[in-house]
């Protein structure tokens, strides 16, 4: 067996594939899945960033507000807001790093089965260099 199918063999393994077992189909799949969880993280991402940036609103409309004078509770109120837009806010960061790992875990396995190609391709080119 050739070091590079070796190598190619070894890299599936350790992601618990069966070396020559992923079809073009299974590819087109992955590229799917990766298109998918990029879209999805970036809108998270810009929820995230609209919430952290909201979060200081109430506290604006406060300062504006408070020369006109202030009913009463006002204030509990506006703690309220704040304290629930900080909770939004943390809910989308969560949201956004969480599945940020399954998306590295689903590029590396596009990677690991191009390298299975380009190494597959390789092996056959020498197979034909050295017949001829």
């Amino acid at each position: 067996m050739s070091e590079e199918k070796r190598l190619s063999e070894e890299l599936l393994k350790q992601n618990g594939i069966k070396p020559g077992k992923i079809s073009h189909d299974e590819r087109e799949r992955i590229q799917r899945l990766i298109a998918r969880d990029k879209a999805r993280l970036s809108r998270t991402k810009w929820a995230a960033i609209i919430s952290w940036l909201l979060i200081p609103l109430p506290s604006l409309v406060f300062v504006a507000v408070s020369p006109l004078g202030l009913p009463p509770g006002a204030l509990k109120t506006i703690f309220a807001y704040s304290a629930i837009l900080f909770c939004v806010a943390i809910f989308f960061t969560t949201s956004y790093f969480s599945p940020s790992r399954s998306l590295t875990l689903h590029q590396m396995l596009a990677s690991l089965s191009n390298i299975e190609e380009m190494l597959r391709r390789m092996s056959k080119d020498r197979e034909a260099d050295s017949e001829q």
